[in-house]
């Protein structure tokens, strides 16, 4: 097959542009929506609380010691907000910059298995994926330790492919780099799956490879801070590797899963991050393709699927290092296609898929109220209808393109729908702020009370009590939460409970003792709460949170014109006070 005269230049223009503009994109989504609770707020709270309190060892949320991540990602956003201030975009600049770095890791894995040139290929349609722009632009521990791991395969693939053995400690490097951001899971995904490669494929190469060196560079970047973290917080190895780790997959008796998405909701929702381009799968199993790489990346991809599928704890999350590895494997494999009887079916698919696109754009307004009152605004809608219209026509044009068999005009349309695509995710991200996220209330209360007086956070909701990231960091002071379960069932942050966890009790001695304090409670926690005497009309509100001050006078402006660095107010908080 003279593949070659199936590539006029203007695909491979349109596969450039494509990859550019969806890291604009990328960039551009991330710049004005708040921080969310719980993932965002949390690692953004890390890094500032480095910087102000200079402990660059032990990351601290509320002031206390916070071990259940390991502190890449705190460091990498203390020195973020270092170099370009207290911003959201400048917290989210690791997960931003952890993307693009992926991308460019499939390009190198796809340029390995298919030829250089298809390395634009791969890392287009990574970026083109909904998933990617999705996580690509939330400050979280997933993208840079995803990013780790396929810098870890990359130097793998190189080793076992003729590459010179430094690859295999480098590889192991950036394994103990993705320990660092995010714990076991970056040991065990990519090493583990080299290992099982060696014994199922290349074991003459096991006497090859450095194992002494590759071992000692891991030790190197991994146990120092270990080490050094235990000394400091006796327990906390135990915490962190049992605790935090193990539990989550074992669900040791006494420690619930955390997050528990079923399986079957967890492989659709992989196709969801895949979007159009989960009708390109079938190329993934082209035999044209390097035999070496492609054996790598599907253990390594199995390896993770079945890990999450296996473990008690479940998240969406979970699922993002699986995608570099098949979206490298579908690339390769539309470079490489040999013979392939899936263009005519999965054209219709796309089309199919289209005129979905295209109905809903009509139907939207009827069904959007359904999935939240917040989506339901009129300029929202609009919006909306405007996205999913224009995603209609770009998957027409790669259903066209399919068909003819130019699957890298398909690509490159495939990939464009998240330009659409990445609109509508800001679109609805800014219109559910008001739910996901504490900056407009935490923004009224920096402005309209005292820094000394604390806020007392009560929801029932927060088993974990990772609310406090969002309130300290736009309110600027210390929180307060109220638990409500039995002080043994509580799962806390380091191996000693925190101070800031107070009891319902402790809640109304403050009431009645009259101590200034704001509080913020949910409808859910006041009816669990039995107050000693009425709280009154709140002084503003969110869509899950209502504020009073009590034993405080707040100054009273308006809340709703008070930006936050370069962000924008959702406008949606209301003010029961006079101003």
């Amino acid at each position: 097959m003279r593949w070659d005269k199936r590539e006029p230049s203007a695909e491979w223009v349109l596969l450039w542009g494509m990859a550019l503009l969806l890291c604009l994109s990328l960039v551009m989504g991330a710049q004005d929506l708040p921080l969310r609770d719980y993932r965002e707020s949390r690692f953004a709270q890390l890094g500032w609380e480095m910087i102000q309190g200079g402990d660059w060892l032990i990351p601290h949320l509320n002031g206390t010691p916070y071990l259940n991540k390991p502190p890449m990602v705190p460091w990498m956003v203390a020195l973020c907000f270092k170099l370009l201030g207290k911003e959201e975009i400048s917290a989210r600049i690791p997960s931003l910059m952890g993307t693009l770095a992926m991308a460019i890791c499939v390009g190198l894995l796809v340029s390995r298995m298919a030829g250089a040139r298809y390395g634009i290929l791969g890392a287009c349609l990574l970026l083109g994926s909904p998933g990617v722009q999705y996580m690509g632009r939330m400050l979280s521990s997933d993208v840079p330790s995803s990013f780790f791991m396929s810098a870890s395969l990359v130097a793998f693939i190189r080793g076992v492919t003729g590459g010179p053995k430094v690859m295999y400690p480098l590889g192991f490097a950036f394994s103990g780099l993705s320990v660092m951001s995010k714990g076991l899971t970056g040991l065990i995904y990519p090493v583990g799956a080299f290992l099982i490669y060696l014994v199922m494929e290349k074991r003459e190469k096991m006497r090859e490879i450095p194992w002494g060196w590759s071992i000692l560079v891991f030790l190197a970047i991994t146990a120092p801070w270990f080490l050094m973290a235990e000394l400091r917080e006796p327990g906390f190895l135990r915490h962190h590797f049992l605790g935090q780790q193990v539990s989550r997959v074992a669900s040791l008796e006494g420690s619930g899963p955390f997050v528990a998405i079923p399986r079957g909701e967890l492989l659709l929702a992989f196709l969801g991050f895949l979007g159009p381009l989960a009708f390109l799968l079938p190329w993934s199993v082209s035999s044209s393709v390097r035999r070496e790489a492609k054996a790598l990346l599907w253990i390594f991809f199995a390896v993770v699927m079945v890990s999450v599928m296996i473990s008690r704890g479940r998240n969406y999350t979970y699922l993002v290092p699986a995608l570099p590895a098949v979206i490298a494997l579908t690339a390769s494999g539309i470079a490489r296609p040999g013979s392939h009887g899936w263009k005519i079916p999965a054209s219709l698919l796309m089309a199919a898929l289209s005129l979905a696109s295209l109905a809903s754009a009509f139907l939207l307004p009827a069904e959007i109220e359904h999935i939240h009152p917040l989506l339901g605004r009129e300029e929202v809608v609009a919006r909306m209808r405007l996205s999913m219209a224009l995603v209609g026509v770009i998957l027409a044009g790669a259903s066209y393109f399919l068909a003819k068999g130019r699957l890298l005009g398909s690509s490159a349309l495939m990939a464009a729908v998240m330009l659409p695509g990445g609109w509508m995710l800001c679109l609805v991200q800014e219109a559910m702020a008001p739910l996901e996220s504490r900056r407009d209330l935490g923004v009224w209360i920096s402005q309209n009370v005292h820094p000394s007086v604390p806020i007392v956070v009560a929801d029932p909701s927060d088993v974990q009590f990772e609310g406090t990231g969002g309130w300290n960091f736009y309110s600027g002071r210390r929180i307060l939460m109220v638990r409500f379960q039995e002080r043994e069932k509580i799962v806390a942050q380091a191996p000693r409970i925190p101070d800031w966890i107070i009891s319902p009790e402790e809640l109304l001695d403050m009431v009645r003792s009259q101590k200034a304090f704001v509080l913020a409670a949910t409808p859910k926690a006041l009816e669990m709460l039995t107050l000693p005497m009425p709280l009154g009309p709140p002084v503003c509100s969110d869509s899950k949170f209502q504020l009073w001050t009590l034993g405080t006078k707040a100054a009273g402006r308006d809340p709703s014109m008070a930006p936050f660095q370069t962000g924008k107010m959702s406008l949606s908080i209301t003010s029961s006070q006079e101003g």
